[in-house]
């Protein structure tokens, strides 16, 4: 099985959202959260694409 992450660039590029509007999101819990890659201060965070792939189908059942 092959999981693929996307870093934020390519999160807001797949998703039309800006890195800001995808944060806000997802603190409001109404975006898939990030996993943590690196450990320290400056952790490294990326989504798992089949995450971000189910949040856009259920947009598009929403509308």
């Amino acid at each position: 099985m092959s999981i693929n992450v996307l870093k934020i660039a390519g999160v807001a590029k797949k998703t039309g959202i800006s890195e800001r509007q995808i944060y806000v999101q997802m603190k409001a819990g109404t975006f898939p959260r990030s996993i943590t890659l690196t450990a320290g201060k400056n952790a490294s965070k990326g989504w798992v694409e089949c995450e971000i792939d189910e949040w856009i189908t259920s947009r598009m059942a929403e509308r």
